[in-house]
């Protein structure tokens, strides 16, 4: 399949297709996201997924379920392209079986992706599961001793 072009969509955006506010910018939304398809497809940034389970979740109050099924679905679409994928789908899985905020989920499997051995946080709730360090410092033998 050859990728033709491709638009860049904005949370905001995706945000009026999982909240059915049911208002101008809803419509419009939904009236762009009907044009999407595998030939011409939307570009959803790590970024706009991370802003987008942030809004859902603090804005709409979204569940954590609710909000595992709506990243679950730009990730089965064949209309958008998702920025790191692999690495969104390890972070939305991380955020299934975890108490950790999905930025964090993401932080930390952004790092692992890039050969990290930990992420580094002052979060101590987060920072009791694989893959985060609690930095609690200083150091004195440096940090490259801290795994």
């Amino acid at each position: 399949m050859v990728i033709r072009t491709m638009i860049g969509l904005d949370t905001n955006v995706l945000v009026r297709l999982f909240a059915h506010d049911g208002d101008a910018q809803s419509e419009l939304a939904r009236d762009v996201l009907d044009t999407l398809s595998p030939a011409f497809p939307g570009f959803v940034s790590v970024v706009v997924v991370a802003e987008l389970v942030w809004v859902l979740a603090r804005s709409y109050r979204a569940s954590r379920t609710e909000v595992r099924r709506a990243v679950r679905a730009l990730l089965d679409a064949p209309s958008f392209i998702v920025e790191a994928y692999e690495v969104v789908e390890r972070a939305l899985k991380r955020y299934a079986t975890t108490a950790c905020d999905f930025a964090d989920c993401l932080v930390a499997c952004t790092a692992a992706e890039k050969g990290c051995r930990t992420t580094l946080m002052f979060d101590r709730r987060a920072a009791r599961n694989e893959g985060f360090f609690l930095l609690t410092g200083p150091y004195p033998m440096g940090y490259s001793q801290l795994v």
